[in-house]
């Protein structure tokens, strides 16, 4: 392919020139994923007609003129020396097609492009990984542009999926305007503001000139602080994060966007540091982020990119923004979201200096003193396409910087892609990938509250729980115990699919923004390594182990008595006759879960509820009168013998009777709140066939609550209705069962259930 030369050749910057010295060699990988193969024949097409086109600098070398100073020069360029189809062997499984790909980029990323031919070469990986069907690879060199330029460049090449005649759209980024809040302002706040950037950009330009000449990082596991660490191989991880989920934290925060994922990759890093060696996680380590110095934001066409008044001019125009990664505390799990506000402050001060305009010269021992490098990139909202082959995915990478660790993100399809490319053999790339997962996890979940209020039968209710009890299961040390969301409920739930014994409506308490107890903010007072509890659970649990326990007793709803020592199992007031059943109409909470099994249970045929077994419908059917009232109490008897003294040589034993309902929800009637210790049948022996003297009083109370009912006031609908009980089943053992029904249940004639 022949190109004329231009009569006027372009003058190299001198960034351009350093960025490609024998001091340092930078490259920017862009990794586009593919949903279909593209064809050798048809990408070849794509370079030479849209590719070669969009900038002269593809087709350019850099040489020095007869004073001395380089100069871009246009040449033939032969395809075949930058185009490239590897070799990949076949029928392999994805996940040996994500290795191999990994070892290709490592490979070609410690590679130098020749200085004799255009600086860019593109790579079409045909093999099918977990990802996509085909990946290609542009490895285009720093000197051509930095990542605002060279992505500018790459949009040119694409088209929006859905309609190629619309152009690619961009998320919205508003520059920050102080200038009406200036013009309110008075003259003492608008000196006072130009006297703080000047302190500031002084005391930053300082502390940058020290980092970028003499004052280096802690070697920690993200530094190694080796020579020519830039051309040992890496390895490169990519996750993929919700835009949305972002947002979330960016509100709650108040900050930007880029600040969140910051903070969040940050602690995430720390984490890392922290599990490979517990002193690094207050290490001194710096990151070097790299800012986009144009005034204006947005990508504009290559073509005007190229002009010499463009807006945003095509080169390379950035600058580094040293920021110090803020040490990770003991508490940090208690609130993560703490740190990202850290972070947002240390942000927020350097970007009110103008110091990261002045220390772009020493980019080399800059980025060699620091620990690691991050920048981010913006992509199209919409799905793009190349020559009708959809981009399935799009992410980045800086190889060649003398730095063991850096990060970079971009923006595309409402969704965030983080690369993170570690130096091969020193950082473990998938554990420091799994460790910033978490860090987004855990800093995510804290903001997803809204679930909690929204009704039980909703998929709302539904995936809120399923993401809480697969968030807790994952941060759990143990995977079959979680914690209990409840706020007096701190300790572990041994049990990964139940509960505590309290309202699940108790988990709003624990999610909400309450205000801190007492206890809490004594502790913020009192040294670190102070003892003190830090809940209401733990504070009863150390004064029940000290013998200080206490006891809840029932009261009749009249405050005749208390229902202890010879009134204990009683089921009505002796002096009023106020029944004990009453107590549960007091509570406008406890009356609508009540009628639960009436008004919100699921009616599809299925068994959710005792509601929809046999026996209730029996009842229904054959007693209307009943039925019609949806608050009146279906009832389950439950009996057996406990033996106190946990030996079988002791003839002492217990039998408590107990009255469960079944007209609260599923996920309450069997709570302990809600179960009714009617009787407490002890002595030195068992009661045996003789228990039903004992029954005597409950059956008398039940028949009572069958045949007239007592009054009860319902505090939900404030009025005063007659409350009737049915007894629907019984639950025991088979020896109970022998003792209640006088069944045998023994022996050869052993009574048989038929299912």
């Amino acid at each position: 392919m022949e190109l004329k030369e231009e009569e006027e050749s372009e003058p190299v910057s001198p960034t351009a020139q350093y960025l490609s010295s024998s001091t340092l060699s930078l490259c920017i990988l862009a990794i586009l994923e593919f949903e279909q193969v593209l064809d050798d024949s048809l990408l070849m097409q794509l370079v030479k007609d849209v590719f070669l086109s969009i900038s002269p600098r593809f087709s350019s070398v850099m040489v020095r003129d007869e004073n001395g100073a380089k100069q871009r020069k246009r040449v033939e360029v032969k395809l075949i020396n930058h185009v490239k189809f590897p070799f990949c062997p076949s029928g392999l499984s994805p996940e040996s097609y994500d290795k191999y790909l990994g070892d290709y980029i490592s490979e070609i990323g410690m590679q130098q492009l020749p200085q004799s031919q255009p600086l860019w070469e593109i790579h079409l990986i045909r093999s099918p990984t977990s990802h996509a069907a085909c990946t290609l690879i542009f490895k285009l060199h720093h000197s051509l542009g930095d990542g605002f330029s060279l992505m500018g460049a790459l949009l040119s090449c694409l088209q929006r999926a859905d309609d190629p005649s619309l152009p690619l759209t961009l998320p919205s980024v508003f520059l920050p305007s102080t200038a009406k809040d200036e013009s309110n302002g008075s003259i003492f706040t608008r000196v006072l503001k130009i006297f703080s950037t000047v302190s500031d950009t002084v005391l930053d330009f300082c502390w940058n000139f020290v980092k970028s000449t003499t004052a280096e990082d802690d070697q920690t596991p993200i530094r190694s602080g080796d020579d020519r660490v830039e051309f040992r191989p890496v390895r490169v991880a990519t996750m993929t994060f919700s835009l949305d989920h972002v947002k979330q934290i960016k509100t709650k925060v108040v900050a930007t966007i880029n600040d969140v994922v910051t903070g969040i990759i940050f602690l995430g890093t720390r984490l890392y540091m922290q599990e490979l060696r517990h002193d690094s996680s207050n290490a001194k380590s710096t990151a070097l982020i790299l800012l986009n110095t144009r005034v204006f934001r947005s990508y504009e066409s290559v073509k005007d990119m190229l002009k010499h008044d463009a807006n945003a001019p095509w080169g390379n125009y950035f600058a580094f923004l040293h920021m110090s990664i803020p040490e990770l505390t003991d508490d940090w799990s208690s609130n993560p979201l703490d740190f990202v506000v850290k972070a947002r402050q240390i942000m927020n001060f350097k970007k009110n200096s103008l110091a990261v305009y002045l220390t772009a010269r020493y980019i080399h021992s800059t980025l060699k003193n620091t620990s690691m490098g991050m920048t981010n990139l913006i992509g199209p909202v919409e799905k793009m396409a190349l020559a009708n082959h959809p981009v399935k995915g799009l992410y980045f990478a800086v190889v060649g910087a003398p730095q063991s660790l850096s990060v970079t993100i971009i923006s595309y399809m409402e969704k965030l892609r983080v690369s993170v490319v570690a130096e091969d053999g020193f950082i473990d790339s998938q554990k420091l990938k799994s460790c910033v997962e978490h860090a987004f996890e855990v800093t995510i979940h804290i903001m997803d509250k809204t679930w909690i209020f929204c009704d039980r039968l909703s998929d709302v209710y539904s995936d809120g729980v399923d993401d809480f009890l697969e968030f807790a299961i994952l941060n759990s040390e143990n995977r079959m115990s979680i914690r209990c969301p409840c706020t007096s409920c701190d300790d572990m739930v041994h049990d990964a699919f139940e509960h505590c014994d309290k309202d699940p409506s108790s988990f709003k308490d624990v999610l909400e923004d309450v205000e801190k107890p007492i206890y809490s903010v004594f502790n913020e007072i009192l040294p670190n390594d102070n003892s003190l509890p830090k809940s209401m659970y733990k504070a009863k649990k150390t004064m029940k182990l000290l013998g200080l326990d206490y006891e809840k007793i029932h009261a009749c709803r009249n405050d005749c008595i208390l229902y202890r020592n010879e009134f204990k199992n009683l089921s009505e007031c002796p002096r009023c006759g106020a029944s004990r059943l009453k107590r549960m109409f007091q509570s406008p909470q406890t009356v609508e879960n009540l009628k639960w099994h009436e008004n919100k249970r699921i009616r599809n045929g299925k068994l959710h509820h005792p509601a929809d077994s046999p026996a209730w419908q029996l009842i229904d059917k054959k007693w209307p009168d009943f039925s019609q009232e949806p608050r009146n109490l279906r009832l389950a008897l439950s009996s057996n013998g406990i033996n106190s003294h946990s030996t079988l040589s002791t003839t002492y034993s217990y039998w408590p009777v107990t009255l469960i309902t079944y007209n609260l929800p599923p996920w309450l009637c069997m709570k302990r709140k809600f179960m009714m210790l009617s009787l407490l049948i002890s002595g030195p022996k068992q009661p045996g066939n003789d228990i039903d003297v004992y029954l005597v009083p409950l059956i008398a109370d039940l028949k009572t609550l069958w045949d007239v009912g007592v009054d009860v006031f319902d505090a939900y609908r404030k009025q005063t209705f007659n409350l009737r009980a049915v007894l629907m089943w019984t639950i025991s053992d088979f020896l109970a069962y022998g003792n209640l029904f006088g069944c045998t249940v023994k022996e050869s004639m052993v009574v048989q259930f038929v299912g």
